[in-house]
């Protein structure tokens, strides 16, 4: 997924928080090899300036959705961490965050509606998708 941190290079190592992915339309509904495990969608995103908190709360709101629409989707934020060539100190990016949806095999998402726009609007008002990969997350 990234790079390994290199000494003294201050490069981004991921780590997991709790939170979510927008899964983008089509992603799990498209013909997809056969997976002994959950298609997952991973997602890397630019978050706009002071934004993390919009982005936490869309997050929050797709997490929602998924529960009150019966959808067994788990949505995860994995904070990044960035360590100070100087200090070697570890922080969170206030610019950058993934997000991972894990989807349970044969479970169809329901139909989108406003509360599904809704959190979508808050992703786009807070961030930019810099990259989408789907795996096959291993186990059930």
């Amino acid at each position: 997924m990234r790079k390994a941190l290199q000494a003294g290079a201050g490069l981004i190592a991921p780590v997991c928080i709790a939170a979510v992915a927008v899964l983008g339309a089509g992603v799990a509904a498209a013909q997809t090899p056969p997976c002994q495990g959950s298609l997952t969608v991973i997602r890397d995103s630019a978050i706009l300036p002071g934004k993390m908190p919009l982005f936490e709360k869309a997050v929050a709101d797709q997490t929602a959705w998924y529960a009150t629409h019966g959808d067994t989707a788990t949505p995860k934020l994995l904070k990044i961490l960035r360590r100070d060539p100087q200090t070697g100190a570890m922080s969170y990016a206030a610019d950058e965050a993934m997000t991972a949806t894990v989807h349970r095999p044969g479970v169809k998402s329901p139909p989108h509606d406003a509360a599904w726009n809704s959190f979508v609007a808050e992703f786009q008002a807070s961030s930019t998708i810099k990259s989408e990969t789907a795996v096959c997350w291993p186990g059930r």
